[in-house]
């Protein structure tokens, strides 16, 4: 079998093409999202959860903020999943459009696989390494700060297989995990670095509104009712960033996968 030559994955470039493409596409995210800030009709009922991590003196109880973290990671995936679509197949977007059923599911299922695949072998290296250390009665200065550096590794190798999250979005059944890694080889840290600085916006506002609430000691239902919607808000188009970026990263390999005459140098 002839070998698949490398595809080098054009960083700064797919860089500017995704959050521009995510700034350009901002009312079709609205559209996509608005179904989605009906989760703030639940947070009003329990008291604001999605608060608790800000404004720890009045969280409502674990149980409502667990389902606070559920609906809105199943929201995020719904609009993952759309701007997905949204760029790759140009799909049409409608106004309150709801949707999530199989397609939602395997996108979720995959991606809490991937997680696993970093979050497991990394939990058991540390584990190991710690108790091998321990028993031996080896005291290593900074032991812990270069153990958790196994999640970070451990997750730059299986970025190459994040491509099968747009794959998925788009029902393209061509691409397996086995064929993201092989197409993907010599990338993965482009695509790690990459999501990361997708999601970089997103974390610098949540500090700064996060700061700036607590800073001006804010309260009240309006307070808290601006507060969660710009949070939900944020959540959603974070999803739509890394979205916005997995899509163009899976466009360039599979594109250049189906027209191998093509393949750049």
């Amino acid at each position: 079998m002839e070998k698949m030559p490398q595809i080098k994955l054009p960083f700064w470039e797919c860089i500017r093409r995704s959050f521009l493409c995510a700034f350009v596409n901002f009312r079709a995210f609205a559209k996509i999202a608005a179904v989605w800030f009906l989760i703030l009709l639940y947070e009003i009922f329990a008291g604001f959860p999605s608060l608790c991590g800000i404004k720890e003196n009045s969280c409502p109880g674990e149980n409502f903020q667990n389902v606070s973290v559920v609906m809105v990671s199943l929201a995020s995936v719904a609009v993952a999943v759309a701007f997905c679509r949204l760029i790759v197949l140009r799909e049409q977007v409608r106004l309150f459009a709801f949707s999530f059923g199989r397609r939602e599911l395997k996108y979720m299922a995959y991606s809490l696989f991937l997680f696993l695949l970093i979050i497991i072998p990394s939990v058991i290296f540390m584990g190991v390494t710690a108790g091998i250390f321990d028993k031996a009665g080896i005291n290593v200065p900074g032991l812990s700060v270069l153990l958790s550096l196994a999640p970070l590794i451990i997750g730059i190798v299986c970025a190459r297989l994040f491509i099968i999250l747009p794959a998925v979005a788009v029902d393209d059944r061509e691409l397996t995990l086995k064929k993201a890694f092989e197409l993907t080889k010599g990338n993965a840290n482009k695509i790690f670095w990459g999501q990361a600085l997708m999601m970089l916006p997103v974390i610098i506002t949540v500090t700064l509104l996060t700061m700036l609430y607590n800073g001006l000691n804010l309260s009240g239902f309006i307070a808290d009712l601006t507060m969660a919607f710009l949070l939900l808000g944020l959540s959603f188009f974070d999803a739509a960033l890394k979205a916005s970026f997995f899509s163009h990263v899976y466009q360039y390999f599979v594109y250049f996968w189906r027209r191998p005459g093509e393949r750049p140098e």
